[in-house]
């Protein structure tokens, strides 16, 4: 515990010039080194139990975000970056998500783009 949390011993008169340096008050505009003691009780937070969940929940959320968000959607402009092998991964996985197998295409009517022409439903696309 610090000094200035405990009041030193107090010393008769007679004694307090032959005290020991460190148990003498030294007078100073400090108030805790000018006799007012700080309070050894912990200070009290006014903000409730739940702020502290809150904000870290929060944390673990906004921080994968921003870097998702860098990684796939921000624009560095035309040139080549450090993130165009991760963006050409998340294309190939869209456009595999997106699109219809062979088995898919037969069951929907729809015919396969290679041939030339889409069709949708019965209605034929040029």
């Amino acid at each position: 515990m610090s000094r200035l949390l405990t009041r030193p011993k107090s010393l008769p008169s007679p004694l307090r010039s032959s005290a020991p340096r460190h148990i003498r008050r030294q007078s100073s505009s400090k108030p805790e080194a000018a006799g007012q003691w700080v309070d050894s009780a912990p200070p009290v937070d006014p903000r409730p139990s739940w702020v502290y969940s809150f904000s870290r929940i929060s944390q673990c959320i906004a921080i994968p975000v921003a870097v998702a968000y860098a990684v796939f959607v921000q624009d560095f402009g035309d040139r080549e970056h450090v993130f165009q092998p991760a963006r050409r991964w998340l294309e190939r996985q869209k456009a595999a998500f997106f699109s219809l197998s062979d088995a898919e295409r037969e069951i929907a009517g729809v015919q396969s783009v290679d041939q030339g022409q889409q069709t949708i439903g019965t209605r034929q696309i040029r």
